[in-house]
């Protein structure tokens, strides 16, 4: 999109500097350090799939609900 900066700017705590540091840790054994730009995003964003549906399969397995937030019937405000 025009105008928009394609990276947003994101205050880190000190938690998500540690999960940056094991996510290159893991980037690094599985494609090595000279991969190229391209081949290191992949590499991050196929780790960030496999973490986020290992966090999912360990929610399922805690037998914790899952409750999900109802929809309106209406949409709020005037149609137009």
């Amino acid at each position: 999109m025009p105008g928009k900066p394609r990276n947003r700017r994101v205050e880190p705590t000190p938690t998500m500097m540690k999960l940056v540091e094991i996510c290159e840790r893991e980037v690094d054994r599985r494609v090595g350090r000279d991969a190229t730009f391209e081949q290191r995003q992949a590499a991050r964003a196929m780790f960030a799939v496999e973490l986020l549906c290992k966090a999912e399969e360990e929610d399922q397995t805690e037998g914790t609900e899952v409750t999900h937030a109802r929809q309106r019937a209406e949409p709020k405000g005037r149609p137009e």
